[in-house]
């Protein structure tokens, strides 16, 4: 069993979330969120929009989380999600946190206390009605992160038997989609995170987060790029790519590497069928690059920076994800 159950949520860390889902609907056919997903945590600063890529959320439990920070009136500023945002420069695409999903939440707060870890446990507020375990933060300093806790993930744990999973979401089977439409968003397939060492990144992970690797690391020999999945036990959430993306100038991800450093990268949702999102892309007048299939990745279009507020999105075939 992996300490981790999903991935809770792909981020992406926007001054104004609320204008970059309007744009996501209109470049990649978002579908609209409800008005349930728009929440604003006042205590904290941030103004947050929990949209699902696809409308059945026991099939494609992972949200696409588009959060900015916001000052509220009576409460400090700049907030903690000022803070945090500011922490990471100009960096194009940010982090509020990477968001695991356990249920051996006792389990992981032990080791990490016992191995002495910068870290806090915050108690249910009135905005999250649920425990939380923060990484590389403390109390009395959270917009003070440091990477050594959790190798620069910027890891939140929530429960997954909590509120954020409603009812029997994440327990009761699900079926397979019978007809989905051509070129359907199905469910995110994963977040990419950028590393410079990934062997020592795993070290860390295991041994204070207690957490694995799905597999064993992918490398592509042509590149220099190195990858693996770390572990999730329901395999319909998402998971998080590793990836280093060694220093050869024919990879998007190494030139990302070397202007920001190590950090979120991109999120991938698989689609019903490559082709018909291409069409789908084209007509909405969305720029968009097709890639091959290499020795260890899958075909994917990578949608064009400036229709997606700077975060690589990428579309995979549902049927080879």
């Amino acid at each position: 069993m992996s300490i981790c159950d999903l991935l809770f949520s792909a981020d992406m860390l926007v001054p104004r979330p609320r204008e970059v889902v309007t744009q996501l609907i209109r470049t990649i056919g978002l579908p609209e969120p409800g008005p349930a997903a728009y929440v604003e945590y006042a205590d904290e600063g941030w103004d947050c929009v929990f949209a699902l890529v696809n409308k059945s959320f026991r099939f494609a439990p992972t949200r696409l989380e588009v959060i900015g920070p916001k000052a509220f009136e009576g409460r400090a500023h700049p907030g903690h999600g000022q803070r945090i945002s500011d922490g990471q420069g100009d960096r194009p695409c940010k982090t509020h946190a990477t968001v695991v999903a356990t249920s051996d939440m006792e389990r992981l707060a032990r080791n990490v206390r016992e191995r002495g870890l910068r870290h806090w446990l915050q108690e249910p507020t009135s905005d999250v009605p649920f425990t939380r375990l923060w990484m590389g933060v403390t109390v009395d300093a959270f917009s003070d992160y440091r990477p050594e806790a959790d190798a620069g993930l910027r890891i939140e744990v929530i429960p997954s038997d909590g509120p954020a999973f409603p009812g029997e979401v994440l327990t009761r089977p699900v079926l397979e989609p019978g007809s989905p439409a051509p070129g359907q968003m199905m469910r995110i397939i994963s977040r990419a995170f950028l590393v410079e060492d990934l062997d020592a990144t795993l070290r860390d992970l295991e041994r204070n987060l207690l957490w694995e690797p799905e597999g064993v690391i992918s490398e592509d020999r042509g590149t220099g790029v190195r990858h693996v999945r770390m572990s999730r036990n329901l395999e319909r959430g998402a998971g998080l790519d590793l990836v280093e993306p060694g220093n050869s100038q024919r990879v998007s991800s190494a030139e990302f590497l070397a202007l920001w450093g190590a950090g979120p990268y991109a999120i991938r949702i698989a689609v019903a069928g490559l082709d018909a999102k291409a069409a789908d892309l084209a007509e909405r007048g969305t720029p968009a690059q097709r890639h091959e299939a290499g020795p260890t990745d899958l075909e994917r279009l990578v949608v064009d920076l400036g229709s997606t507020a700077g975060m690589p999105i990428e579309f995979v075939d549902w049927e080879k994800a």
